[in-house]
């Protein structure tokens, strides 16, 4: 039946997609690799104060201004460093293809040189799977692209959480046995 066979497929490319990410994650990478997981935060409303933040003295709290102007929206493209821990950061006033375009711009220029293979794990939002994103991925072959499974950005180390520096060895030794077993498989 040709829904079984779908189901069957779908399920091999989710394993293998899965074990992928999980090698990328667990194994030990050469001088030349280094494993990034790229991610965005969309709609940061920064707020500046109207008054500066008055520091803790003897007996008085740190006090702080309650009133705030609007600037806008900001969004966040970030990478984390899966052995490192660091995070590169980039904030624009818009999310297209070309802002991220300007992000991997900026990874190009800040990442060391020997780094030959710099692996990207990504979910599957459509800004990077773009036209002007692949071609611009087809003149830098350092970057090599990995895409979590639909439904499953949660495979992707968060660099936001409390313990960002441990986070990937965490994900991947307590997630996933590296032998994936499916219901009816």
């Amino acid at each position: 039946m040709v829904v079984e066979h779908l189901v069957v497929t779908q399920q091999s490319l989710w394993r293998q997609l899965v074990h992928t990410l999980v090698e990328l994650y667990t194994r030990s990478l050469t001088r030349e690799e280094m494993v990034l997981c790229v991610d965005e935060k969309t709609t940061l409303q920064p707020r500046p104060r109207l008054a500066a933040t008055l520091p803790a003295r003897p007996g008085s709290p740190t006090r702080l201004e309650h009133e705030y102007t609007r600037a806008g929206a900001l969004h966040l493209f970030a990478a984390f460093d899966t052995r490192t821990g660091k995070v590169y950061a980039r904030t624009e006033v818009r999310k297209r293809q070309i802002e991220f375009i300007g992000f991997l711009s900026q990874l190009e220029r800040e990442l060391p040189i020997g780094k030959t293979r710099v692996y990207l794990v990504m979910d599957n939002l459509k800004m990077h799977k773009g036209k002007q994103v692949q071609a611009w991925l087809a003149t830098h072959p350092r970057f090599v692209c990995h895409f979590v499974p639909v439904h499953c950005s949660w495979m992707i180390p968060s660099w936001s959480n409390g313990s960002a520096s441990s986070s990937a060895s965490a994900f991947a030794s307590a997630t996933f046995p590296l032998s994936i077993t499916l219901p009816g498989a």
